[in-house]
Parts: C-alpha cells; structure tokens; sequence
C-alpha cells in the first residue's frame, strides 16, 4: 500500500506499506529475526512467545478479543450426523486439559469458552455449555451416551449400530500451527477412551479445506465483532459460512429474528435462545476465547494490537518511524 498523493487530509508518516502472507507458522520468527517483516500478526504458541520475547528490540502483546478456537464437525458424514455420538465425543473432550497443556502455557487468563456468540465479561453472556456435559472429559457419560443409544465398545473400538466398527474420522489443522496441532494430539489421545479413533491431518489452505467440506473434524478460529447479528451466518441452514451444514428449524427462527431485532438486549437474548439448542446438538465445541498477539520491532510507533476483526491495521493511518 502507497500514501495516497491526491489525499487532502493528514499526511500519513509511512510511505509505503508492504503485506507478506507466510502460511508456514515455522517460518514467521525467521522472518521477523531477519526483519523480512518489521511487524508481525501470528497465532501464538509457546514456543512462538518464548522466541519472541528473546528478540532484541522487538515488543509483543497478548490480548483476549473476540476471536475463539473451536472443534467443528462435518454432520455430511453419516456417522456425524448421528447427534448421540456427537454428543458423546464432546462430553469426553476434555477442554480444561487441552487448555492447561497448550494455549495456558503462555497465556493464563485462558478459560473454556461457554458460548457460540458472546464473549465473557460482555453483556448477555451465559455459559450455556457447562448445563449439556460437554467439554468436561466424562468418559463414563459419554459411554452412557453411546451405549443408551445402541453403540458397544469392544476391544477399544466404537462399534456402530449396524454392528461394523466406526471408521476413524479425519482431523484437520492448519499447517505449522503447532498450538492446533498438538490440540489434536490431545483431542485423539481423550476420543481413544470411548473407542473414537481420529487421524491427524495437517492442511495449507483452510479456506479451501472449509468451503470445499473435505473434513470430518477440524478446528479453527472465528474473529467476532460486536455485530454479533453477522454470526447469523455461521449457523443458519444453507448459509455459505456454516461449512459443517447444520441444520435446525428452531435454530433458523430464532437467529432470522436476531437478526431484525434492534434492541441489542433482546437481539443478544435471542442468540443466548439459539445457541443453548445448538450446544444441546453439539455441531460446534467452543474451546477459549484466543489471545491475539502481535510483535513489532521498537523503532515504530502507533502499532497495537487490536484482537477484533478489523484486526491490527485499523490505525494503519497513523503507524510511523522514530526518527
């Protein structure tokens, strides 16, 4: 991006501005240390904080935005579509451990994350999820779930209800995110108690791996605002965005009137509505609010973080260089 000659307002202090989009996470503190890029908008994990704060002359910050990690499933695989065994799996996903062992390593205030649609410490949240069981790692619970619902577990395999073993579920992560991928480790290592077997996949193109369904779980974060009315679009049927196509009449009602509702209070009410018989049909597991972070080389000014989705150039205007 250049400075715009014909603009009649302030002049901005930086000439230009050039973007680099590194897929490979490994490659982004090289990138820094080598100042290929002066400012730099990564997915923290511990060993990503550690290297950064060694850094000669570079700060970072962590903030909780609006951001949240989750585990979806693909409900287009005949097995997924099954809610008792979606339900199963998330009532043995333990979250608190999978937090403790990742994302709590470099960042203490993480906690699971009890909402699809509000944030904590924002108006109208409630914790909605904690009532179903799920998240909690109830390895007994979800064998209950399964077996109430015509599964057996033999010799550590889920065996369905027509008798034949559930075949093993692909997993997908975005490569080089080693915070997602050892969060699958753990996700495979707690789903093996109730003879769940998931295989681990890295992808380079979540957009592409999203749109085109080629997966059967997978996680990934959506960057919220406080227009929560556009998460409309997230879970209503048929929408582009809702890539795991769910599917809930009484889900679809409750979020078309969200979306018309001006009162912000009734409209946040109405996804509070929507979202407990989403959590009751275990589409999406919602993990922990995430912490954005950026890192910046001192010698330039005005660069913040800002963990929203307009994200860490809404200010670009006012970004510059000590003299």
């Amino acid at each position: 991006l250049e400075r715009n000659s014909k603009w009649y307002g302030k002049k901005t202090p930086l000439d230009k501005v050039t973007f680099r989009f590194i897929t490979d996470q490994a490659q982004h503190i090289p990138a820094l240390r080598n100042q290929e890029v002066q400012v730099l908008n990564s997915q923290p994990s511990p060993d990503l904080v550690q290297q950064v704060s060694t850094l000669p002359g570079v700060n970072y910050n962590l903030s909780a935005g609006f951001g949240w990690e989750h585990f979806d499933l693909n409900l287009k695989n005949q097995y997924l579509a099954d809610k008792a065994l979606r339900q199963a799996i998330f009532t043995a996903t333990n979250r608190q451990e999978i937090i403790d062992k990742t994302v709590g390593i470099f960042y203490k205030k993480a906690a699971p994350l009890n909402n699809h649609n509000l944030m904590p410490g924002g108006p109208s949240y409630k914790d909605y999820v904690t009532p179903t069981g799920q998240g909690a790692g109830n390895v007994e619970a979800a064998k209950k779930i399964l077996t109430d619902a015509g599964y057996k577990i033999e010799n550590n395999k889920l065996i369905g209800k027509d008798g034949a073993p559930v075949p093993p579920f692909r997993f997908k992560y975005t490569t080089g995110n080693t915070l997602r991928q050892q969060t699958g480790e753990l996700w495979q290592a707690q789903l093996r108690q109730i003879g769940v077997e998931i295989t681990i996949e890295p992808i380079t193109s979540l957009g592409g791996t999203l749109s085109s369904g080629d997966y059967d779980m997978i996680i990934f974060a959506w960057i919220g605002s406080a227009f929560i009315s556009d998460n409309r679009a997230l879970w209503r049927t048929g929408e582009e965005s809702n890539y795991g196509s769910y599917s809930n009449p009484e889900v679809d009602k409750l979020l078309d009137a969200a979306a018309k509702e001006l009162d912000p209070a009734k409209m946040r009410d109405l996804f509070n509505q929507a979202g407990e018989l989403m959590a009751k049909d275990a589409y999406v597991l919602p993990l922990f609010q995430k912490p954005a972070m950026i890192a910046v080389y001192s010698q330039f000014l005005n660069v913040r973080n800002n963990p929203n989705n307009s994200g860490t150039t809404y200010n670009i205007q006012e970004w510059g260089e000590k003299a």
